[in-house]
């Protein structure tokens, strides 16, 4: 969808729930709480609005985003302007509309 709003050589952001640095720390503290903590933050998102569908990596980002037509993937830094909190369980990547 995003792609298709996009002029050629737009720049599209993405940022996600990095679910393998979240799947380690459950498996870490596999408590019920533990895990009540992770949907109620990560799954049925309550730091915005529409909750999250879909669970992220690294690899499954960058393959979707490549498969969608996005070139030139670079990883964004946690510190970057997008992040609405820096941290590590974060991933965002930018991609240029080919």
């Amino acid at each position: 969808y995003w792609y298709s709003l996009l002029k050629k050589g737009g720049m599209i952001s993405v940022v996600v729930p990095n679910y393998l640095h979240l799947a380690k720390e459950y498996i870490n503290n596999p408590t019920a709480e533990r895990l009540k903590e992770f949907n109620d933050i990560y799954i049925y998102s309550e730091g915005q609005e529409s909750p999250h569908k879909y669970a992220y990596d690294e690899n499954l980002l960058t393959q979707v985003m490549h498969d969608a037509g996005f070139t030139d993937l670079k990883r964004m830094p946690v510190d970057h302007p997008y992040f609405k909190y820096p941290v590590d369980w974060q991933i965002g990547y930018t991609g240029i509309k080919a």
